[in-house]
């Protein structure tokens, strides 16, 4: 058994007692040094010794009978030869390992690099352009996202700036007929926070008349800090079940569009007019704000937001022919006669008159129109505009059909339909008709003078030169000078 163990390791095999003494051995076998035999202290282990210049294992183990020692020597490379083996094919497997990892972990890199890679590029292609320099892409998409929030970051900013903009021209358009279900607009009535919480609308024109009290300054600046301050306190002094949205129309005048919340009909529109007796006090007494404000009725819809607002227009109107009032309601207009006293026979009296040049006259005629339209009758606003444009159509007339008296009054860049238009009173708008009748008149009667002056030297130089000639006598001089008679005896009296 021994002997196969020997050949079986290339090991030296020996069988000591317990004193150390020497029982058998493995033939060949060296001697056993001493010194192995003093490292025998326990049952069994193993050695690390060099024996006779060659590196060798020691193991022993101790019999339980007798309790010999069973010592095997072995060369350490043929201990280790196995091992070394094995260390091998573990070194070459994880090679193999290696290899195959690198190549799995080369594609599933690939794989996942290629999109970075595409959306690198494709936002390498954009204008847009990083502000630190990128090391790699992860750093380079990441400054890239910090641009696009940045832009985005400006863009709401910008829109945030618009956005009373986008307001006012939706609700414009939407006082003059735009109109769309409120199912289609309402991603757009959120963006522009615009919200109609009930079904009841009515609009609200606050026209300002003038700023002399609230600043000296009539600047553009000051007209958008007064309609900032109406349509501010309008916001604060509603109910809080009311909505109000202001819209800004011209450089005096803005618009109110009250949403009225539900409520017993005659209650609301006790809360309008209490609303806005409120603001046009506040703006009167606080502010110094002249202003007139025109209310429409209450209308259901916001398709009839658009009726509202021409309401609220018509009754603004009234403000041309009672320029002491300064609220105007829709519903108390009375509605007058579409008619006003211009008839043919006095149009013909004023532009004989015109044509004669007396003044006086055409200014009580002009008078007489005026009271019997607008202080005997009650004429509506319309018509009373419509009266004047007619005297300015009677005037234009008398101009196209007198060329040089044109030609002079054009020289004065006067245009009379748009005096008209820029008046806001009738008393006013009469005020304008008058001086242009004057100016006319005046121009007709300075041509009349010069006529007669170029009549009456014509007449001295033809005495001048034939008054020695027997045959002429005062009734020849007028078929000479192609007068009538009447006319030649009132040069002759001068």
């Amino acid at each position: 058994m021994i002997r196969q163990i020997e050949l079986a390791n290339q090991s030296s095999i020996y069988l000591l007692t317990q004193k150390h003494e020497l029982i058998s051995s493995t033939p060949g076998a060296k001697p056993l040094p001493y010194s192995i035999m003093e490292e025998l202290k326990s049952d069994s282990g193993f050695l690390n010794y060099r024996l006779n210049g060659q590196d060798v294992m020691v193991s022993y183990t101790t019999s339980e009978q007798v309790g010999w020692y069973y010592i095997s020597v072995m060369p350490l490379e043929v201990y280790l030869k196995r091992m070394k083996e094995m260390e091998h094919f573990a070194f070459i497997l994880l090679l193999l390992f290696l290899f195959a990892g690198s190549v799995a972990a080369y594609r599933i890199a690939y794989k996942n690099y290629s999109p970075i890679k595409k959306i690198v590029e494709t936002i390498s292609a954009g204008t847009s352009k990083p502000h630190q320099l990128a090391m790699n892409e992860l750093d380079y998409i990441m400054e890239m996202v910090k641009v696009s929030w940045n832009e985005e970051k400006d863009i709401k900013n910008k829109l945030a700036q618009q956005l009373p903009l986008f307001r006012s021209n939706y609700l414009y358009r939407l006082m003059h007929g735009y109109f769309k279900p409120p199912e289609q607009m309402k991603q757009s009535l959120e963006f522009m926070d615009i919200h109609f919480s009930h079904p009841h609308f009515v609009v609200i024109l606050v026209q300002v008349g003038s700023m002399s009290r609230f600043t000296p300054d009539q600047s553009e600046k000051q007209w958008a800090l007064a309609r900032f301050i109406i349509g501010n306190l309008a916001v604060d002094s509603v109910f809080d079940i009311h909505t109000v949205h202001t819209v800004d129309l011209e450089k005096d005048r803005l618009a109110l569009i009250v949403n009225l919340a539900e409520d017993q009909l005659d209650h609301r529109t006790c809360r309008i007019k209490s609303f806005v007796s409120k603001l046009h006090d506040m703006l009167e007494n606080r502010f110094k704000l002249e202003t007139s404000f025109a209310v429409s009725r209450i209308h259901q819809g916001q398709q009839q937001v658009g009726e509202a607002y021409l309401e609220a227009a018509a009754a603004l109107e009234y403000k041309l022919v009672n320029e002491q009032q300064s609220i105007f309601y829709f519903h108390s207009i009375r509605h007058e006669k579409l008619q006003y006293h211009y008839p043919v026979e006095t149009e013909l009296q004023l532009m004989n008159c015109i044509r004669s040049g007396d003044t006086e006259q055409v200014v009580l005629l002009l008078t007489g129109l005026f009271e019997m339209n607008f202080r005997n009758e009650s004429l509506a606003p319309e018509l009373g505009r419509c009266l004047f444009f007619s005297l300015s159509g009677t005037l234009l007339r008398i101009l196209n059909s007198d060329t040089p008296v044109l030609r002079e009054f054009a020289e004065g860049e006067i245009n009379p339909v748009r005096l008209l238009l820029s008046c806001k009173t009738t008393d006013e708008m009469f005020a304008k008709t008058k001086e242009l009748y004057v100016l006319v008149t005046e121009s007709f009667k300075l041509e009349r003078r010069d006529h007669s002056v170029q009549l009456l030297e014509q007449i001295q130089t033809h005495i001048d030169a034939n008054f020695a000639d027997p045959n002429m006598s005062l009734i020849c001089y007028p078929n000479i000078c192609r007068l009538r008679h009447n006319t030649f005896r009132s040069f002759s009296k001068r």
